[in-house]
């Protein structure tokens, strides 16, 4: 169906299928698409309402010409001191 927002395409492996049957017990008859922004909401939800954790904190990367790694995002996260 064509749409004006951008689609976003998720790979079904292992990790994602398990999310996915745990969403379906919260959320039966619900498509595997809505399954994932719904929990994806009530995470942002939670993360919004807990102290200290505002969503604008939460450190987001991009590193579209390489893969991210542990030593990059570390690195990142260390760069405020």
């Amino acid at each position: 169906m064509p749409t004006v927002h951008e689609r976003i395409q998720v790979t079904r492996d292992p990790r994602v299928e398990a999310i996915l049957a745990t969403g379906a017990q919260r959320f039966p008859g619900r498509r595997p698409g809505r399954i994932l922004v719904d929990l994806a909401g009530e995470r942002a939800d939670q993360l919004t309402r807990q102290a200290g954790y505002p969503l604008d904190t939460i450190p987001v990367f991009h590193c579209p010409a390489q893969t991210l790694t542990r030593e990059m995002v570390a690195q990142a996260l260390n760069d405020d001191e």
